[in-house]
């Protein structure tokens, strides 16, 4: 509750961060949107949380290829 409401801007900004360092498509972004995705899943915000859920889900097919395990994985899961 109040942690998890804490952890939101943390994220974010980690998020910013390394979207500046390591570019938008970077896998670190990735498990990041996939853990802000559960915070905000966590937090009844469903609508933002899917749109992550789906970033991370594109980073990592775009990054491993379809076929990797943690891309169908995530498929499974997510879509």
């Amino acid at each position: 509750t109040g942690q998890i409401r804490e952890a939101i801007p943390v994220i974010e900004k980690s998020i910013t961060i390394i979207e500046k360092t390591l570019g938008k498509d970077h896998l670190k972004i990735a498990a990041l949107a996939n853990n802000l995705a559960d915070v905000y899943s966590i937090s009844a915000r469903y609508k933002e949380a899917v749109q992550l859920y789906y970033r991370a889900y594109t980073i990592n097919k775009k990054a491993l290829g379809a076929k990797h395990p943690e891309v169908k994985k995530k498929r499974f899961y997510y879509l």
